[in-house]
C-alpha cells in the first residue's frame, strides 16, 4: 500500500499498538510460559504482531524492525516509533536508553514503549516514551529510568520543566538534568563519573586512597583542593571538606578516611604580618607550604572546574590573574567571619601568595 499524503494520527498508532498487544496475547494464550523467550526474539514477535494489526490500514507494509543499535527498535511510516523493552521480573521499571539520544532515527517523531514481563504469566504493556521516563541514572552513560506505572505528570520532564521534544533536539541535553538535581538535592551534589556535555569522565578504574599517595601526588592535588574549593579555609562551615572528598573520588578514584589531618591538623600557628603576630589556623600554613602547587592548580584546572566549584560572575574573562582574584574574593569573604581578619593579613596572602612569584 502507498504511503498516504498525510501520517495517521497518534490515536490511530495507538489502536495499532493495541491490536498488536491483543494479537501477542492470544499468540502466548496457549503457551503461557514465555520466560524463554530472548529479548531479540520478543522485538522480532512485536514487530510481525504489529504487521499483522497494520492489515488493510494505513500502516501495512510500513513496519520495519531496525537493525543494529539504533533507536528506537521498529520504525512505523518513517514517522512513528516502537522501542520494545521485556523484563524477567515482576515489575515494570528498567533502565531506558541514553539521554543524549546518538543513535535516533532522525525521521521519527513520536516514540512508544511497548514493555513486557516475560513470566510464566507474561503482561504487556505500552505507553508514549516521554510518559514513564522518570529519572535519569548513570551506568556507562546518562540513561532513562522507564517506569510503565509512572502517575501521570510525573515525569523528569515534568519536574525539570521542559518538553521532552524540546529537550532531546539541545545540543546539551545532560546539563538541564545536571542543573536540576543540584537545585533538588543541593548544589554540592556530584553526577557520577559525567561531564556536562554527557561524555564520561576518564578516572583510574582503581580506588586508591590519600593516604597511601606518594608526598609528590599528594602535594600536586593539594594545590588544587586549596585553589577549587575555599571553604577549606573556614573556621565555622562543619562540611568545608565535603566538596574536595567529592571532588577527588569523581576525578582521580581517590578516598580519604580523615581529609581535615591534611588541612589543618597542629593547632595554629603565628605569622608576622606588618609587626604584628597574628594567630592564623594551621591551613594558612598549609597553603603557604603548598603555593608552588596551588599557582599550578590555577593556571592548570579545566575551566569546567572553575566554573562549578568557584561561581564566576557571567561577565568573568578567563586568565590566571582573573582565576586567582576570584579564589581570592571567596578567600577573603570566608575569612571575614574568623578570627584572623585583617586587612593586612589579605594584602600579605596576596603577595606571598600571587605577587611574589614575579620577583
Amino acid at each position: 500500500m502507498a504511503k498516504r499524503n498525510i501520517t495517521p494520527s497518534e490515536i490511530e498508532f495507538t489502536n495499532l499498538l493495541t491490536k498488536a498487544q491483543k494479537i501477542l496475547e492470544v499468540k502466548w494464550d496457549s503457551k503461557r510460559d514465555v520466560s524463554t523467550i530472548s529479548p531479540d526474539e520478543f522485538e522480532k514477535q512485536v514487530a510481525d504482531a504489529l504487521e499483522e494489526a497494520a492489515q488493510g490500514t494505513d500502516f501495512e507494509n510500513t513496519i520495519k524492525l531496525v537493525t543494529g543499535h539504533r533507536f528506537p527498535d521498529i520504525s512505523v511510516m518513517d514517522y512513528y516509533g516502537v522501542e520494545v523493552k521485556s523484563t524477567k521480573s515482576n515489575h515494570w521499571k528498567t533502565l531506558g536508553n541514553s539521554v543524549l539520544e546518538s543513535t535516533r532515527i532522525k525521521e521519527i517523531e513520536t516514540i512508544y514503549i511497548f514493555f513486557a514481563q516475560l513470566l510464566e504469566n507474561p503482561r504487556l504493556k505500552f505507553r508514549k516514551y516521554q510518559d514513564c521516563l522518570s529519572e535519569v541514572q548513570i551506568t556507562h552513560s546518562p540513561r532513562y529510568m522507564i517506569d510503565m506505572e509512572l502517575p501521570p505528570r510525573q515525569s523528569i520532564f515534568d519536574k525539570i520543566g521542559i518538553d521532552y521534544d524540546i529537550l532531546r533536539v539541545k545540543e546539551r541535553p545532560i546539563s538541564l538534568f545536571i542543573d536540576y538535581y543540584k537545585r533538588v538535592l543541593g548544589k554540592d551534589t556530584s553526577v557520577w563519573w559525567i561531564n556536562n556535555d554527557g561524555t564520561e569522565k576518564a578516572v583510574p578504574l582503581q580506588i586508591s586512597f590519600w593516604s597511601d599517595l606518594p608526598s609528590e601526588e599528594k602535594c600536586n592535588l593539594m594545590g588544587y583542593l586549596l585553589f577549587l574549593f575555599p571553604e577549606v579555609f573556614s573556621e565555622r562551615c562543619t562540611t568545608k571538606y565535603k566538596r574536595p572528598i567529592i571532588w577527588l573520588v569523581k576525578n582521580h578514584s581517590i578516598v580519604s578516611a580523615c581529609m581535615r589531618d591534611d588541612f589543618s591538623a597542629g593547632g595554629r600557628i603565628k605569622l608576622d604580618i606588618g609587626g604584628q603576630k597574628i594567630s592564623c589556623p594551621q591551613i594558612i600554613n598549609c597553603l603557604l607550604k603548598h603555593i608552588c602547587s596551588f599557582r599550578a592548580a590555577i593556571l592548570n584546572s579545566s575551566f569546567e572546574d572553575v566554573k562549578e566549584c568557584l561561581n564566576p560572575p557571567d561577565n568573568f574573562v578567563d586568565s590566571p590573574e582573573a582565576r586567582f582574584y576570584l579564589w581570592f574574593n571567596c578567600f577573603c569573604d570566608i575569612i571575614a567571619k574568623s578570627s584572623y581578619n585583617s586587612s593586612e593579613f589579605c594584602k600579605y596572602i596576596v603577595q606571598k601568595v600571587w605577587l611574589d612569584k614575579r620577583q
